[in-house]
């Protein structure tokens, strides 16, 4: 499994953790994100039943979800993402 680790903020100011990656054993991409002040989650993949089946589509999917959620996304966060397979 790899985990990438990014911070980011949503459109109130407030930061959030990003974990992101591939992981090995269900052969799927991931991420979950969560405020840094309190843990709180904020999105899984886990309980979102739009993910894509097609892992090539996953990684587009987890940036526009980040757009949807009004945070603002890392640099690089699809390249990265996708490389981590």
């Amino acid at each position: 499994m790899s985990q990438l680790r990014f911070k980011s903020n949503n459109n109130k100011g407030m930061t959030v953790d990003i974990l992101a990656g591939w992981d090995s054993p269900c052969q799927w991409f991931f991420m979950v994100i969560e405020y840094q002040v309190n843990g709180k989650l904020v999105y899984s993949n886990l309980s979102d039943k739009k993910v894509p089946k097609d892992i090539h589509s996953q990684p587009k999917y987890f940036k526009d979800k980040l757009t949807e959620l009004n945070i603002e996304v890392p640099e690089d966060f699809e390249r990265k993402l996708r490389n981590s397979k």
